[in-house]
């Protein structure tokens, strides 16, 4: 390959799903840029680079999961990993009992999170070609996983980026404390009204724009930071078959867009050649046939949701005193 891979510059994936068997510090997937669809996918070894991490840290598995599902529920969300690798990244998703972190059992839990980044580092058999450097690292995560990830955040300020899906924070005893200590710019997506039989998971989500003006945490935060709604439920980010019994909004792009949008928030803080514009639209450089190859189905649920009525989400920012904000759909 004659170019170095990023958000606007897409590669393949490859991914392996991994237990302690295999030297893993727990039943892991490790998601990495590759040069081909076609397996077998091995990592795209770059020699002028090296791949920054990000962590990924699901939520509880909904109910109505089959046993087999609800044991391999972090295998259930590679749509962001599988976005972030062919941005240029090497992905980690744990199988995790996605407890609520409280104050108190956080720490150890923020210690099994930061376990998972520095095997990726040291141990696994491609560590050589991960960026050993923290500021190359982000944390992401849904539902109780995003909790978590908010709690590895704060607790190592080195971290570069943040992202939250579904985050419950309102579930926690300290949220705005909590999230006034991230220092690093911050993501945050959120059902902001799906009707009657979504509210119990919104009261939780709503940090901006809640009926309760003491839950409105969003415009108290000094980071640079987004605010992603939509109308919809908790799981809509799985496809329905991944999801269980648990309801689902209108919009079945929801899924996609955030992990497009994921991409390129991380590519606008975390290492990538191309620039990202504060209000994270794809950027379209000229691509040569090669990178046409591989660009194929890169980012495109945030092209297709205008055409995909009931779809809306609106995209808010303040990021370095510049305030905005935008609508993809209808």
């Amino acid at each position: 390959m004659d170019w170095i891979p990023d958000v606007a510059h897409p590669v393949a994936w490859g991914e392996e799903h991994l237990t302690t068997a295999d030297g893993a510090p727990r039943t892991l997937s490790v998601y990495y840029p590759s040069p081909r669809f076609i397996p077998p996918r091995p990592m795209l070894r770059s020699c002028i680079g090296r791949w920054p991490v990000v962590l990924f840290l699901h939520g509880q598995p909904p109910e109505g999961l089959s046993p087999q599902a609800s044991a391999n529920y972090h295998r259930a969300w590679f749509r962001v990993p599988v976005g972030l690798a062919r941005s240029g990244y090497v992905v980690v998703v744990p199988r995790h009992d996605a407890l609520l972190p409280g104050a108190d059992n956080s720490p150890a839990l923020v210690t099994l999170a930061m376990r998972d980044i520095e095997w990726v580092r040291t141990e696994w058999h491609e560590a050589k070609w991960v960026a050993q450097n923290l500021r190359s690292t982000a944390v992401a995560g849904h539902s109780f996983g995003a909790l978590l990830a908010a709690r590895v955040a704060a607790a190592h300020p080195e971290i570069t980026a943040f992202v939250s899906l579904g985050g419950g924070f309102l579930q926690l005893n300290d949220p705005g404390p909590l999230l006034r200590s991230i220092a690093v710019p911050s993501f945050f997506m959120f059902s902001a009204d799906g009707g009657e039989r979504f509210e119990p998971f919104l009261q939780f989500e709503r940090i901006d724009n809640n009926p309760a003006a003491s839950n409105n945490l969003w415009p108290t935060l000094t980071q640079s930071k987004y605010a992603v709604t939509y109308d919809g439920a908790h799981f809509d980010y799985l496809d329905p078959e991944m999801s269980g019994t648990a309801p689902h909004g209108g919009c079945s792009l929801i899924g996609g867009v955030a992990a497009d949008l994921t991409a390129l928030f991380i590519a606008s803080t975390v290492q990538s050649l191309t620039a990202v514009p504060v209000d994270l639209k794809k950027p379209t450089p000229p691509l040569t046939d090669a990178q046409q190859a591989l660009a194929i189905q890169h980012l495109t649920s945030v092209d297709r949701i205008g055409n995909v009525p009931p779809c809306r989400v609106d995209v808010k920012w303040r990021v370095g005193g510049e305030e905005g904000m935008r609508t993809l759909g209808s």
